[in-house]
């Protein structure tokens, strides 16, 4: 018998109509074992794509709170800056102890004493007396309800007080007060310490309470936010001391 031009493989490979047999048969799909690796794999990724995105959320959300307090802590110290620049020279400033404190709160409104009862002062209270008109609080009286419905023009003509108020939540609250409005006004929320230094010209030091019946060159203003009480803010305000203008 004539040998065949084929090897014996492919001979047999026909024999079997072309398809592949024993050990060189071709498998389709996946094992089990792979199934369960990329199961794995994909629920790794999509654990870590979730706190990622749960991230970038969370710390969106404390930028957005935070650029929110500081527009407000800019705006109050622009407002007191304006207002400390505008005093007429016959103005004073004054630190209150709780004696003088007491007596100036009865001179409010029921409401305000009823507001004062719930939530208790700290530290130095600031009475600011004898301001003149320029004394501009329209930021205040735009934003505020209270002012808005309060006794009184919108431009106070009693002395009014700059203290330190505790919020229900714990923190404190720079607000002013005074006779002509019903409620306290905030200005600065979310604190944790508020702190008034004067300076006194003649011994060049900084001082914790001012009862000269001058009024000091510089106020420093140091506010201690509650979230970030490593980063005090530090605001100097300049008090005019000019004198009155003669009349022609």
């Amino acid at each position: 018998m004539r040998g065949s031009l084929y090897p014996p493989y492919l001979l047999q490979h026909a024999r079997h109509g072309g398809k592949s047999f024993g050990r060189n048969r071709c498998r389709g799909g996946f094992t089990l074992l792979e199934m369960v690796v990329a199961m794995s794999m994909l629920v790794v990724l999509t654990a870590a794509l979730f706190s990622l995105m749960q991230a970038i959320i969370t710390g969106t959300g404390i930028s957005d709170k935070s650029i929110r307090r500081n527009q407000k802590i800019e705006a109050a110290i622009h407002l007191l800056r304006r207002s400390f620049r505008n005093l007429a020279p016959d103005a004073s400033l004054r630190t209150l102890d709780g004696g003088t404190l007491s007596a100036y709160t009865r001179t409010l409104p029921q409401t305000a004493r009823e507001a004062l009862k719930s939530n208790t002062l700290r530290g130095t209270p600031l009475l600011v007396a004898g301001h003149s008109p320029l004394f501009a609080w329209q930021d205040v009286s735009q934003s505020s309800p209270a002012l808005r419905s309060g006794s009184g023009s919108s431009t106070p003509t009693a002395p009014f007080l700059l203290a330190t108020q505790v919020a229900e939540d714990g923190t404190l609250t720079l607000c002013t007060i005074s006779p002509s409005w019903e409620y306290p006004i905030p200005l600065i929320e979310g604190l944790r310490d508020v702190r008034w230094s004067f300076l006194d010209a003649k011994s060049e030091k900084w001082l914790n309470e001012w009862n000269s019946p001058l009024k000091p060159p510089l106020v420093e203003l140091v506010l201690v936010c509650d979230d970030e009480p490593e980063s005090p803010i530090r605001s100097v305000f300049w008090i005019a001391m000019q004198q009155p203008p003669q009349k022609r």
